[in-house]
């Protein structure tokens, strides 16, 4: 199954993951990936595309508006998060 903030934990793990099998920065990078999937736990219930989808037609607009909805949210919130652990100044404000 496919989880839908998988692009943002991406994304976290490029500016914040590891170099090497022992690098203590997993940890922080494991905390905001979990600090991503519970943003959007909390907004959706779930992780899981299946269940979000569970129904619908996939060649559907419904699914494709839903889909392009969850993507916008995540980059969002991942953004949010690099410019904050960054401590760089917001490009929207």
């Amino acid at each position: 199954m496919r989880k839908s903030p998988s692009g943002g934990v991406l994304s976290l793990g490029y500016f914040f993951g590891r170099t090497k099998g022992s690098d203590p920065k997993v940890q922080n990078t494991l905390k905001l990936a979990h600090e991503l999937q519970e943003s959007f736990r909390k907004n959706h219930g779930c992780l899981c595309c299946s269940v979000h989808t569970k129904g619908m037609d996939m060649a559907s607009g419904e699914h494709k508006a839903q889909c392009i909805s969850f993507t916008g949210e995540i980059a969002e919130k991942t953004a949010e998060i690099i410019v904050r652990e960054l401590d760089l100044a917001s490009v929207s404000g």
